[in-house]
């Protein structure tokens, strides 16, 4: 720009920067191209520095001829001969990173400061380099005792070379979770579950913690697991007090049938195997509740074939369409899938039952009459059956042992328009399954 301040010479860059081309900026003065309030800051701030030789460098701000403002870096410096030099350069992204920055610093920060879990930062050695309040008055420390603390002497479980090997072994951003028991400042512990991730900064390794304080978990669990146990123990005394007149029930009417002919006799055996399969499904229901414990890789063929050569299933056939291998408690499997089948033949007589793989999961279907859309949240509810014959506990038990395993269930539309069970969530057992180490047919049938 010239002593007047008007364009006297420029590049195509410093041109198309403001949306024109050179000709169109050459004479007009440099004020065109600054926001109004911008050329009044440079005009009392800036160039005083100029016209003293000291020339300027800094942030300032452009104007396009659209009239779009955009942020910029300035240098201007003054000439000999009268004039001055302007080089600029959009810092447009650079200011849009340094946002994004300062707006992720912020969740961080409101994170880290008022999240009801305990966070940490400690470095490869183990040593703690940051924590937030909740982690302090959980242990009882403040920050200033706490920084600088081994978390060796937090987490009293942790040996220092297993504890480092794992830490070395993982990648950045992968995720480590256990659980363990934190020791307050007074000596007394709490458990905890932790989950730990890596980091790299400035070539640096950090590890980023988060862990949850889970006391009231774990006497919850007690609790419950001491019901289980009562209600169980409870179930077999009462199906135990139950068979026994049931039992002389049954001989009765194998004597009654030998002295005479009745029809009276046929209603009766029908209310003694309801009565049988009310206790059977009593104890069923009692131990559902129980965690599952013997969980290992099983193949799904093998656990469906096999029950279904144990369920009484009339003319129904059955169609295997899986090879998939998942990690499951065998034995609750095997109740989960007899329940389900018992379940089609009872509603549906003689349909086709067909077992196939999900993402994530499995199904049992049939081509039955299928379930009224509105009826499907009511089918896993205690005492819930549509069969003269049922007992109303069959799908119950099966939720009960899906939430034993941590899976999911519910109930759709079958692909030939009868009941459809999709099992979700299960973990995939690839790796060593093993079978029910029995013959395993094709298509079974009755």
């Amino acid at each position: 720009a010239d002593d007047e301040g008007r364009y006297v010479e420029m590049n195509g860059a410093y041109a198309e920067l403001h949306g024109t081309d050179p000709e169109e900026l050459l004479g007009e003065p440099w004020s065109t191209t600054v926001p109004d309030d911008e050329a009044e800051r440079l005009r009392e701030e800036v160039f005083p520095a100029v016209a003293e030789g000291r020339g300027w460098s800094g942030e300032s701000y452009g104007l396009r001829t659209d009239g779009t403002v955009y942020p910029k870096h300035l240098s201007l410096t003054s000439l000999d001969v009268g004039g001055h030099v302007c080089v600029v350069r959009d810092i447009s992204e650079r200011r849009a990173r340094e946002e994004e920055l300062r707006r992720n610093d912020t969740k961080l920060n409101v994170l880290f400061g008022q999240s009801p879990d305990m966070i940490s930062v400690h470095d490869a050695e183990g040593t703690l380099i940051d924590a937030n309040e909740r982690l302090c008055d959980e242990l009882g420390y403040s920050e200033a005792e706490l920084l600088g603390t081994s978390v060796f002497e937090i987490d009293p479980a942790l040996t220092a070379d297993e504890a480092r090997d794992a830490w070395d072994a993982m990648d950045p951003g992968d995720v480590l979770q256990i659980e363990t028991e934190f020791r307050r400042s007074d000596g007394s512990t709490f458990p905890v579950d932790v989950h730990l991730s890596k980091v790299v900064l400035d070539g640096e390794a950090q590890f980023f913690v988060i862990s949850r304080n889970v006391s009231e978990r774990k006497k919850r669990e007690r609790r419950l697991n001491r019901q289980n146990e009562r209600l169980e123990g409870f179930a077999s005394v009462v199906s135990h007090d139950l068979r026994n007149p049931l039992n002389v029930a049954k001989g009765r009417l194998d004597l009654a049938r030998e002295e005479c002919d009745s029809d009276h006799l046929d209603a009766v055996e029908r209310s003694h195997e309801r009565m049988s399969a009310l206790i059977d499904d009593l104890l069923a229901v009692a131990r559902q509740g129980g965690a599952v414990t013997d969980v290992e890789p099983v193949t799904l063929a093998d656990v469906a074939r096999s029950c279904w050569r144990t369920v009484e299933t009339g003319t129904a056939t059955l169609v295997v369409d899986t090879d998939a291998v998942v990690r499951a408690d065998r034995s609750r499997l095997r109740q989960l899938f007899e329940n389900l089948f018992s379940n089609a033949v009872r509603h549906g007589g003689a349909v086709e039952v067909r077992v196939g793989t999900l993402p994530g999961g499995f199904y049992v279907e049939d081509d039955g009459s299928g379930i009224p859309e509105d009826e499907r949240e009511r089918v896993f509810e205690y005492g819930y059956s549509t069969a003269e014959s049922g007992t109303g506990f069959g799908l119950n038990i099966v939720e009960g042992i899906v939430d034993a395993h941590g899976w999911s269930v519910r109930a759709v539309d079958g692909t030939g328009g009868g009941a459809r069970f999709e099992v979700t969530d299960v973990e995939s057992g690839e790796d060593g399954a093993s079978g029910d180490g029995e013959e395993t047919d094709e298509d079974a049938g009755a």
